[in-house]
């Protein structure tokens, strides 16, 4: 078993990639919505579902397995999608409310998601998959 940094440094660093991967296809989602005409919400959503199907799958079998075992499915099903969703809430008004303000849509995304980043990482790993840690 590793211990409790190294495995922090594994799962961050797994967490990195995976959501690298996601936000390239939320991103890439959310900017075809907007050029289609879609209200700033709705684009957002779509983009955050696209995603956020990959990162499950990703994040239960490669960031935050045990040896062998993967954390898809049950449990951490439930907690991911209630995450997911006030996470989701919390950055569209956040998007919504830069954008009145005069920021691009675009560029509100990229901060807000970086942010989001971060209290993500930490609700998935003290939540989520809560209990399992990296061996390989």
């Amino acid at each position: 078993m590793m211990g409790e940094k190294s495995s922090l440094i594994v799962q961050g660093s797994r967490f990195v990639v995976v959501g690298l991967v996601q936000m390239a296809i939320d991103f890439a989602v959310f900017a075809a919505g907007l050029k289609l005409g879609l209200d700033i919400g709705y684009a957002n959503a779509a983009g955050r579902i696209s995603g956020a199907i990959s990162g499950y799958l990703i994040n239960g079998s490669w960031t935050f397995r045990s040896g062998s075992a993967r954390m898809i499915g049950g449990m951490s099903l439930g907690r991911y999608l209630l995450a997911w969703v006030i996470l989701t809430l919390v950055g569209t008004w956040a998007i919504n409310a830069l954008s009145l303000l005069g920021m691009n849509p675009l560029g509100a995304k990229i901060v807000i998601e970086a942010m989001l980043a971060i209290a993500s990482f930490a609700v998935m790993r003290a939540w989520v998959y809560a209990g399992l840690r990296t061996s390989g």
